[in-house]
């Protein structure tokens, strides 16, 4: 079994956080300003090498203006079906 840090579940909620930040137009910096943080917690949480907590998921959705609920609904989503490479072709709830 995978570690838990690299189950697909887990790239999924990596990569969402990073497309939400990205379609909010939110630079990294600016997360990690806003949550009161260093700029490297985002870019480690991004790449893999944080995990994260739902507590932290959900002050990174309050900076980023989604819900918890729609975050979570786009997780959902994203698990129920093969994670692809092309993250562009993925479509969220919103």
């Amino acid at each position: 079994m995978p570690k838990p840090i690299h189950r697909p579940e887990y790239q999924l909620v990596r990569d969402l956080l990073r497309d939400f930040r990205v379609e909010a137009g939110v630079k990294q910096a600016e997360l990690s300003e806003a949550l009161g943080k260093p700029q490297p917690y985002i870019s480690a949480i991004e790449t893999g090498h944080r995990r994260v907590d739902l507590i932290e998921v959900r002050d990174i959705c309050g900076v980023l203006g989604i819900s918890l609920s729609n975050f979570v609904l786009a997780l959902e989503k994203g698990i129920r079906r093969p994670v692809k490479k092309d993250r562009a072709s993925r479509s969220r709830v919103t």
